[in-house]
């Protein structure tokens, strides 16, 4: 699977626009958890001083899409069977991982 490719697509499912949300909020369809940037899950440390309303930076945003890539890919990445699945089953099991696992 092409990776960027997959973060493309990701930003786009995970924007307004193309443009990541710099403004902290609850995802309501996700749960109702703190979120910023392309679908980014705060963490508890990150709760500690970013509260709903507040503004993050693009380089922040950045930080975080980069790193629950990561994490999402280092999920599938570790059976086998994935790589040898049609790309687009590829990207929906990549997808699932960063919006409900890894991210």
């Amino acid at each position: 699977m092409d990776l960027e490719y997959y973060k493309k697509r990701i930003k786009y499912r995970e924007s307004i626009g193309g443009k990541p949300d710099l403004k902290v909020y609850y995802d309501k369809k996700q749960g109702g958890y703190l979120t910023a940037g392309w679908g980014h899950k705060l963490t508890e440390a990150e709760k500690e001083y970013l509260k709903e309303g507040d503004t993050v930076s693009m380089e922040q945003v950045n930080k975080w899409f980069e790193a629950d890539i990561a994490r999402s890919l280092a999920i599938t990445k570790t059976d086998p069977w994935i790589k040898d699945l049609p790309v687009g089953y590829q990207f929906v099991l990549h997808d699932m991982a960063y919006n409900m696992g890894a991210a």
